[in-house]
């Protein structure tokens, strides 16, 4: 379903636009894993929308009052999602490179340096015998999704299935590319695609080299962030304890993968509403970050991110700000001021400030987000939508509503269909906004669509919506 809205004024200059990034066109996300690697569908018909026809959508007054009541129970679990559970894996787990470029360019890729690994790959790719084209290719398909050129990385994927059945059977990398069609679509929002390409990952690491093997664990890592991000809490956390069980198995209490482990527990914790063991887990995770490499590495900026997060849940507004000002700091010394991952943190340290009222403070964060995400192109990724709801958000509550429902509108009609839950997230912000003004038609389509997004599903757009329908 898209979701359309009448015309409006011209958008709020006070952010970057679109216009000015150079890219207008909105990817299909759909085509950017190839087909035949199990592409369903994510949304499916719901037998309750049925019950949505029976209903004709009146505005009696005390349901006006429960759909604030909701609005403001959605707005206290719109909060930023943690950046740690997505990031991949060590790139050199999966594969052992057979030449000396392959393994320098796994590891820029682990730095973060992926333009760099992207040459020495395609170098590679071009000029080497059939298995280190294979390994190149595939890695390339992995530099492409971290970067987050997700169209790119499936035009890859294809090549990547290629080179890997021409060769003689490789379990190690017919497992790695089931493995990045996985991670494709788990980055993709294609969760359930992303579930059979993992599962089948594992079934070939399993038999190449057991369950405690590091491609094995790291494979049950990301089927676990996947369920994660379905909102299936007990069955993630129980996979990742397994990996982090495993893990201290195979390198000791103490080790970096050991740190990532605990990291991915706290952040289901907190999302399943656990933020005090959240933020136990997160502060046993940094302890061996700084053991292990000081400040002066991602990994500890990302376990940073999560203590600000599940600090800011708690209250701790002042911990929180502190930790994403120290994540921002670390990333900028190693990353440079304009990377995606700044804007993350820029994002995460906006919804700080406006859970302490600072208002201000609030819209210069999520301004330099969005920015960031202009600059770089990544104008078509969920995280530049959900700053806009942020932004949104921030003028609802400066009084400026009208501006904020012109963003709202504009981002819904521009991505709908593209990101179910950055639209869910749009949307449920719509509603608020509209009630501000008395617009209770608007509320309820904002609403309606919010549900139709959702169908099956549990989140604070079914709430919403059953409410307003009683």
């Amino acid at each position: 379903m898209k979701t359309q809205f009448a015309a409006w004024p011209s958008q709020v200059s006070r952010y970057p636009t679109i216009e000015d990034s150079g890219t207008l066109s909105t990817p299909q996300v759909m085509s950017a894993v190839s087909a035949g690697h199990h592409c369903y569908p994510d949304t499916l018909p719901h037998s309750g929308m049925k019950t949505l026809k029976r209903f004709s959508w009146q505005i009696p007054s005390a349901f006006i009052l429960a759909i604030v009541s909701l609005l403001l129970l959605q707005e206290a679990m719109s909060d930023g999602k943690h950046q740690a559970s997505e990031q991949p894996v060590p790139s050199s787990d999966f594969i052992t490179p057979r030449t000396e470029p392959i393994r320098k360019a796994r590891l820029l890729i682990e730095e973060s340096r992926l333009r760099e690994a992207s040459a020495i790959l395609v170098q590679v790719e071009t000029t080497g015998d059939d298995i280190d084209q294979a390994q190149a290719s595939c890695t390339l398909v992995e530099s492409s999704i971290r970067s987050g050129n997700y169209p790119l990385a499936g035009d890859q994927l294809k090549k990547c299935e290629h080179l890997v059945a021409r060769i003689e059977p490789n379990p190690e990398l017919k497992a790695y590319y089931h493995h990045l069609t996985g991670f494709l679509a788990h980055m993709s929002g294609l969760y359930s695609s992303a579930i059979t390409a993992y599962e089948t990952a594992l079934k070939l690491e399993l038999y190449a080299d057991g369950s405690s093997s590091a491609p094995f664990l790291n494979t049950l890592n990301n089927l676990a962030n996947v369920h994660y991000r379905q909102g299936h809490y007990r069955l993630s956390i129980e996979l990742h304890r397994e990996v982090l069980e495993g893990r201290i198995k195979l390198f000791g209490p103490n080790h970096p993968k050991v740190a990532a482990s605990m990291g991915n527990i706290g952040n289901v914790l907190e999302a399943a509403g656990r933020p005090i063991e959240a933020l136990e887990h997160h502060e046993r995770a940094l302890k061996i970050w700084l053991g292990s490499f000081g400040y002066n590495n991602l990994q500890t900026s990302y376990t940073l991110d999560n203590i600000g997060i599940s600090a800011n849940k708690i209250g701790d507004t002042d911990r929180s700000i502190a930790s994403f000002i120290k994540a921002y700091e670390v990333k900028t010394a190693i990353l440079g001021p304009n990377s995606p991952d700044i804007a993350s943190t820029l994002f995460n340290l906006s919804k700080a400030y406006l859970a302490k009222g600072w208002l201000i403070e609030a819209e210069n964060s999520v301004v330099d987000a969005l920015d960031i995400y202009v600059k770089t192109n990544l104008v078509n990724q969920p995280k530049y939508s959900l700053s806009l709801a942020t932004l949104a958000d921030i003028f609802l509550r400066q009084g400026k509503t009208e501006d904020a429902i012109n963003i709202l509108k504009s981002e819904i009609n521009r991505i709908s269909g593209n990101s179910i839950p950055a639209e869910t997230t749009l949307l449920n912000t719509l509603g608020r906004s509209c009630l501000a003004t008395g617009d209770y038609q608007c509320a309820l389509s904002a609403a309606k669509s919010a549900i139709t997004l959702n169908a099956g599903g549990t989140g604070p757009a079914d709430l919403f919506t059953v409410t307003a329908l009683i």
